[in-house]
């Protein structure tokens, strides 16, 4: 650093000599970065961003470099991050493993020099007052090689580009957009919400540009998932769910043999399944991936899954030889094949899941390093997290379409079944895995608190490493960030650093949020946990139960006693993001009362009534809180143990 006529220099100076085009963008993404946060403190201070071809050490620069001598040493550069930044006063050095790795040191020297980010958007972003001199030192790799999230909910397009900015700000490293087309996803929050129809053309250019903000940072690109089979069908891939208005004879011989009958299944192409011990079945699903491929640069992991929800799979004469999976195993080594022969280095992405959650008893799967298993315990409860002991389970025998099992789609919810599932796909396959699961999916709507949820992220992230799980994409509602940043912090953190405890993460968050008063959030977020009714919603105990209806009165009593011990402490606040999030903490209380009273209810129409407050509750603020949570995926979780109701829920 130097200090001319009471005004700082520091140049930065990324490294781009010997970087590829992707790898320059996003170290002159980190070095802009870095000087417009600079200078957000040292107003007169001088941060320019000068590229360089080879790196050295030299006074007042900071040089931002992949691959450092002394980073920590990982298994592979491109997907393993590990970080290494020495920079004392503001002279120094900034590394990573790779572009992305080199962007989120960038970030931990901010907040080793003040700066935090719990939040995705200008009111997730602590400045400090003032630029200190103390030294930044870090030498750290990631726990885990898959830090990452695929969106579900509903965005709009400054969400995307506020989420995918925040991801590797608290070191995350990975997006998934779901479906070869997300135009479903995408018109959500605009049709939805607000009334507006988004075109093709529409949200084929907001599909550009997150995929461009993806490449921006360097994040591994996540892509497709279910769909493929609609390839083969001939659905529209902007409307999955849409059967085409002419299917042809040969088409339908290709579709999966359900009681005899080979059809849509249940009108619902996403939800329909291939004869998959047909060669030609397999040549056309495997040709459409390849030519996906072709015309869709830059993806790291392409997902190749097969059709969503249960009891779907072909029971033909053939399909009957085999389990699901040893012929999904023969897809992936055709995939393989044709990748390999047309030189794409791609990843690809299989999952264990409904009707293939049985591992092949005869295939095996050829080129381990081609693949990465995901692991997607669907519909499991949220009430208790993984724990080691849970691979001890037996797994249940093989069944085809429930007929074991009353014809109920089989998707466990027993969160020990998924995992004794998993263990057995792991006697067959010893490559790369991660969790693909649903944390922030519901379960939000259930532990309104956010506490128990985020206790449990911490216990899963902590005991991925010792089953055998590289990692999570959480498949999940984006904008979670009421009442509090906790959970999604503890993911991140604890994703980065399993060895973090939850109470120096909760800390650290709620003392960023909420200031001197920390501690009484803190306590008020503990007690709150322990009063929901998450048991009564997942396993139809009695909502009218003595105890839960004891848990509800005690709850609603706490956050009515809370809001009235804050809300002058809070109107008297100045403005700025600690006011803005202990408002936040009180309008979800107000939601979280209004959930209760529902709960409450001792007749339909009693409950008809309460939802339509609870409704008007949640879109009272839903502007000024649309960067934290996603009024239209608030609708009320209804157990079947209140009365049945025979209506949905539709917050618009």
């Amino acid at each position: 650093m130097c200090e001319e006529d009471g005004f700082m220099i520091s140049k930065i100076k990324p490294v781009i000599g010997t970087c590829n085009d992707k790898e320059k963008r996003t170290l002159l993404f980190a070095a802009k970065e870095l000087s417009r946060y600079l200078g957000m403190v040292d107003h007169a201070g001088d941060f320019p961003v000068i590229p360089v071809d080879t790196y050295k050490e030299e006074a007042d620069s900071i040089y931002l470099v992949i691959g450092h001598e002394k980073l920590p040493k990982v298994e592979d550069v491109y997907y393993d991050d590990a970080i290494y930044v020495q920079v004392d006063g503001f002279s120094g050095t900034i590394s990573g493993t790779n572009a992305r790795a080199t962007l989120i040191a960038m970030y931990r020297f901010l907040r080793g020099k003040g700066y935090a980010f719990i939040k995705p958007g200008r009111h997730g972003e602590t400045i400090p007052e003032t630029l200190t001199d103390a030294p930044v030192s870090l030498c750290e790799a990631a726990s885990y090689r898959h830090r990452g999230l695929c969106f579900e909910g509903t965005m709009y397009e400054e969400s995307f580009e506020e989420i995918l900015d925040w991801l590797p700000k608290v070191g995350m490293n990975a997006y998934f957009i779901q479906f070869l087309e997300p135009g479903d996803h995408l018109r959500r929050y605009y049709q939805n919400y607000k009334g507006y129809t988004l075109n093709n053309e529409e949200a084929a250019g907001m599909t550009w540009m997150i995929r461009d903000a993806i490449a921006k940072r360097s994040l591994l690109y996540h892509a497709t998932g279910h769909g493929w089979t609609g390839e083969v069908i001939g659905t529209d891939r902007h409307y999955l769910r849409k059967v085409p208005e002419h299917i042809s004879e040969e088409t339908y011989s290709m579709l999966a043999e359900l009681d005899g009958k080979r059809d849509v299944f249940q009108g619902n192409p996403l939800n329909t399944n291939l004869c998959y011990s047909n060669r030609k079945v397999q040549e056309k699903m495997t040709d459409a991936i390849m030519a996906y491929l072709s015309d869709h640069e830059g993806i790291d992991y392409l997902h190749f899954w097969v059709a969503d929800g249960g009891n779907n799979m072909c029971e033909c004469a053939e399909c009957v030889k085999k389990r699901s999976s040893d012929f999904y195993v023969q897809m992936l080594n055709l995939l393989d094949e044709k990748m390999t022969k047309a030189g794409i280095n791609t990843k690809v992405v299989f999952l264990i899941y409904s009707g293939l959650v049985w591992a092949p008893s005869e295939e095996r799967i050829k080129n381990p390093d081609r693949f990465s298993m995901m692991w997607a315990p669907f519909i499991r409860w949220f009430t208790h997290p993984i724990t080691p002991d849970m691979m001890d389970t037996p797994v249940l025998p093989y069944d085809l379409n429930g007929r074991l099992y009353n014809n109920i789609p089989f998707i466990p919810r027993d969160l020990s079944m998924h995992v004794a599932f998993y263990k057995d796909w792991r006697g067959t396959f010893d490559g790369d895995a991660f969790d693909f699961d649903y944390h922030f999916c519901q379960e939000y709507l259930v532990d309104m608190s956010g506490y128990r949820l985020a206790k449990v992220i911490h216990a899963d992230m902590v005991v991925f490493e010792e089953i055998g799980l590289n990692g999570l994409i959480d498949c999940q509602v984006q904008r979670v960030f009421l009442p509090t940043a906790l959970g999604m912090n503890v993911q991140a953190e604890t994703l980065w650093n399993r060895n973090l405890s939850f109470d120096e993460i909760a800390e650290r968050v709620l003392k960023l949020q909420f200031g001197e008063k920390y501690q009484a959030v803190w306590d008020y977020l503990k007690e709150l946990s322990l009063y929901d009714v998450a048991r009564a919603v997942h396993e139809a105990e009695s909502m009218r139960s003595p105890e839960n209806q004891e848990k509800l009165e005690k709850g609603i009593k706490l956050i009515r006693a809370f809001r009235q011990a804050h809300e002058a402490y809070v109107a008297a606040m100045p403005a700025g993001n600690q006011k803005h999030d202990w408002e936040g903490l009180l309008f979800y209380g107000e939601v979280h009362e209004a959930m209760f009273n529902c709960y409450r209810a001792q007749s339909d129409e009693e409950v008809k009534a309460l939802e339509e407050i609870y409704n008007e509750t949640v879109k009272k603020k839903a502007d000024q809180f649309k960067s934290e949570f996603d009024a239209a995926a608030m609708a009320l979780i209804k157990p079947e143990s209140m009365l049945g109701f025979g209506y949905q829920s539709d917050v618009r």
